[in-house]
């Protein structure tokens, strides 16, 4: 029991990541757990909104413009 404790405490565990904002290129501070943003962040230069929820990759294609 105790190896499937250790796991779920992993899969709980949040990074703090810098990400270039899609809009400005300005960094935005962003919370993420299992490669989605945890609640909704906001631009401090142009106010452009990451929502909860959304994967690294989407954001990374925003930026792109994909």
């Amino acid at each position: 029991m105790s190896i499937l404790a250790g796991c779920h405490e992993a899969r709980n565990n949040f990074v703090l990541t810098e990400i270039a904002c899609p809009e400005c290129g300005d960094y935005i501070e962003l919370f993420v757990r299992d490669g989605k943003s945890i609640g909704t962040e906001k631009c401090a230069s142009c106010d452009y909104v990451i929502d909860e929820g959304l994967s690294l990759s989407e954001i990374v294609r925003e930026q792109h413009g994909a």
